[in-house]
């Protein structure tokens, strides 16, 4: 499946992101960039050096599951900007707390379109200096970090290859990224997104809500230039279905996989569960939440003072390769969080469709948007506003009374969502780069 044909197509994919780094940063572009050799096209990847993941979830075993032939070249970032959950400024010292403070601020409303745009020189450096690159037959970009949409359009200019733009998130108009940026950040982005949108010869969205955003603003560019490319899963990591319920467990198992922030906070699931303890204690021991991932230490501290302790758990990060087994065989309901705050309201996290793939019940917690729709269309769970405890104490509730019901529809929805397993995402993109590789764009 990983090895390229002697005539494969090459395909530049700019990716600030990428494996060794685990998680929703890289999952959808590991996925892709894996089958596409057994498709005809052959990745070269720029991606940034690995320290710059320090403080990330790595797992060096996925490099192993790319294809032969797949290239890989890693460079620094200049000046590289703090989060700003950065220590930078932190400490004792006030003044430093506020010098931190003030300076994340500032690198925030002046740098654009993000901290990363000081990749740029170095991996333009890099691009000169790799000939197998320059003679690929497209280039693909991917954000965010939409440096890398930048990085894309400088490339496509130098050596006059067509771009293909993919949106892993929306990038105008987006909570997540427009929030403490400054007017400099709502007059330059919409011109950035611009340009590199009418540079691309193909854009690629991963939800419908986010399609159907960027056709109507750019209504007057042709429809087709715009696809649906939605995040999948591997279905020869769920080929086998799971028990109806978790063995040997008397409580009903939900599950949550991935980090959670502040945001997108657990506190309404939290507060449904206080609420259904004071009605009937036994409701203590008929469910068990499970964490698996990075939370903020309030969470713990909130369930320590809720009396929630016997029914909540918060336990490790799984490497990618347990977690099929894990939603198979020890999880009964699998739990998403989603917030507009984070995303937008066109965003889908891409555990949702590891959930679909494991055929288990589906709660959802959200703000009212794409993936609440997106479930309700497949008949996959429940949904909740994300902080109404009553709503959610109400669907905790019925999954319980009506478990192996909601098993059934979850099963079903299991089978309509074939359409998303990764092998079809990366049989769109080769026939992609194939027809668009015979036309280059002019300098």
């Amino acid at each position: 499946m990983n090895e390229a044909p002697t005539d494969a197509c090459g395909l530049l994919v700019i990716s600030f992101y990428f494996t060794p780094l685990a998680g929703g940063y890289t999952r959808r572009m590991h996925n892709l960039v894996r089958r596409l050799p057994g498709r005809g096209v052959l990745p070269h990847v720029l991606t940034v050096d690995e320290r710059h993941y320090a403080e990330l979830v790595c797992e060096p075993g996925l490099l192993d599951q790319l294809g032969v032939g797949v290239e890989i070249r890693r460079t620094p970032v200049w000046l590289h900007w703090p989060r700003r959950d950065s220590p930078l400024g932190s400490g004792s010292n006030a003044r430093g707390q506020r010098g931190g403070f003030a300076l994340r601020s500032l690198g925030r409303a002046l740098i654009q379109p993000d901290r990363f745009v000081t990749w740029l020189p170095p991996a333009l450096l890099e691009l000169k200096r790799w000939p197998e690159a320059q003679k690929c037959c497209c280039i693909l970009a991917t954000g965010p970090p939409f440096s890398a949409h930048l990085l894309g359009l400088l490339a496509s200019r130098l050596w006059g290859r067509p771009l293909i733009l993919d949106f892993r998130d929306d990038w105008v108009d987006n909570p997540l990224f427009d929030s403490g940026r400054g007017l400099l950040s709502h007059i330059l982005n919409p011109r950035l997104e611009a340009a590199c949108v009418r540079r691309a010869s193909a854009v690629l969205t991963a939800t419908q809500p986010s399609l159907d955003r960027l056709r109507a603003r750019y209504s007057d560019l042709p429809g087709d230039r715009f696809l649906l490319v939605p995040n999948g899963y591997c279905a020869e990591a769920f080929d086998r279905p799971g028990p109806s319920r978790s063995p040997g467990r008397d409580r009903l198992v939900v599950r949550h996989l991935g980090s959670l922030s502040t945001n997108r906070s657990p506190r309404g699931l939290f507060e449904a569960l206080h609420l259904l303890r004071e009605r009937d204690s036994r409701w203590g021991r008929r469910l068990r939440i499970v964490f698996n991932g990075s939370l903020e230490s309030a969470n713990e501290a909130r369930v320590q003072e809720m009396g929630l302790t016997d029914q909540v758990e918060f336990g490790p990060f799984y490497p990618v390769d347990e977690v099929p087994r894990l939603l198979l065989e020890e999880t009964d309901v699998c739990l998403a969080i989603q917030s507009n705050q984070e995303g937008g309201d066109t965003a889908i996290p891409g555990k949702v469709y590891e959930y679909l793939a494991c055929g288990k019940p589906i709660l959802c917690l959200a703000d009212e948007g794409a993936t609440p729709a997106f479930l309700r269309s497949l008949q996959a769970g429940k949904t909740a506003p994300i902080g109404s405890a009553v709503a959610i104490a109400s669907a905790l509730e019925e999954l319980d009374r009506d478990y192996e019901d909601e098993l059934r529809r979850a099963q079903g929805a299991r089978e309509r969502a074939r359409v998303f397993e990764y092998a079809n995402q990366a049989a769109v993109i080769a026939e992609l780069v194939r027809r668009l590789g015979g036309e280059p764009r002019p300098l």
